[in-house]
Formats: C-alpha cells, structure tokens, sequence
C-alpha cells in the first residue's frame, strides 16, 4: 500500500490553510477558518510550514490572470501596453503586486457597477460623449466597446470610465468639434455629390 505524504502549509498574512497529498494541493481553508484549523494541526503536533504567500510569485501570476481577465472583460486587452505603461514598465511581469492590485481595483467589474455612484454631472458628461460617439457611427453596437476604448485611447489617452470631470468637460469639446468637422466633410460631399 502507498504511503501518502500529508504536508499543512498556513500565509498568516493571506490567512489561508493548505493541506497538500504527495505533493498536490488536495484542500484548505481561508479567513477565520483557517486560523483555527492550523491551531488545530499544531496541537495535533503535525508539522506545518509557514509561508507569506501574498509575496510569492505564484500570487503574483494569479493576480496577473485576474487583471487579464478583467481587461478582456471591459474590451480593453489591446491597449494593456498603455494602460501599464504608466507605471513605467513594458510587462505585466514587471509591475509589482501592489500596482496589480491597484490596476484590479481599477478595472475589475466590481469597480464598474459602483459607478452607478458616481455624481449625476459625471454621468451625463459620460452619456454626452456617448451620445456625440453614436453620431459618428462609433458606439452603434450597444456592449461593443471596441471603437468607443481605441477612439478614447487615441483622443484622450485614457478610457472613458478612467476620465476625471474636467477631462470629460474637455473632451466633449474635442469630440464637439469632431462631430462638427465631419458634419461640414458630409456637407460638401453631398454639395460635389448634387454638382455631379
């Protein structure tokens, strides 16, 4: 018969409890759960190893795979060069777990739906620009945030969301006189189209 090799590992600081077999993470406990479940394998005299997983590398490709996630969740994968360029680096693995959990906060889905919060005036600088982005036949697709985030990203260097009151202000000019030049462009075309 196999003898099986049970090994406990507790994080204090993450407050999680894992309890591997020959090797494998077979199970564990997180929160309050796991604090009395290693008081428990220690009075049991078992030999348990302390870890500060919240530092590992493993935790940090974990919450890489979160803010992946997120990205592709909000549409916004191809401007992640952007997005983690402000913080000077040129990879997701060179941005440090405090930063990734920054940039989590930022763009998970979690964050968008507490935007119904927001003041009423920053939400209707937001549906303005919405409205002026449906005019130019960018935002024509409701859920289709593809060319309303590169429009964004290439006028305003940020997303939509990401947009403080007074760049909204600023960029509902912008995008005003966007619409306006493109109207006088549509207007002369049909003058030369009638010409003809």
């Amino acid at each position: 018969m196999e003898t099986k090799t049970i090994t406990y590992t507790y994080d204090p600081t993450a407050r999680m409890f894992a309890i591997t077999v020959n090797g494998k993470l077979r199970g564990g406990f997180v929160g309050a759960t796991s604090e009395k479940k290693f008081y428990e394998a220690l009075e049991s005299g078992a030999d348990i190893s302390i870890s500060n997983y919240m530092k590992s590398e493993e935790y940090k490709k974990a919450l890489i795979r979160r803010f992946h996630a997120a990205l592709a969740a909000r549409g916004v994968m191809s401007h992640k060069g952007d997005i983690i360029s402000a913080y000077g680096v040129g990879h997701t693995t060179e941005l440090s777990i405090d930063q990734l959990k920054e940039l989590l906060v930022k763009y998970s889905t979690q964050t968008r739906e507490k935007r119904a919060d927001d003041p009423a005036r920053i939400r209707a600088l937001r549906s303005d620009l919405l409205t002026i982005c449906q005019k130019m036949d960018i935002y024509a697709t409701n859920d289709d945030w593809t060319k309303v985030n590169d429009f964004f990203m290439k006028h305003t260097g940020k997303l939509l969301y990401d947009l403080t009151e007074d760049e909204l202000v600023k960029a509902r000019k912008q995008f005003n006189s966007i619409l306006d030049w493109h109207a006088k462009k549509q207007n002369e075309l049909n003058k030369l189209s009638k010409l003809n």
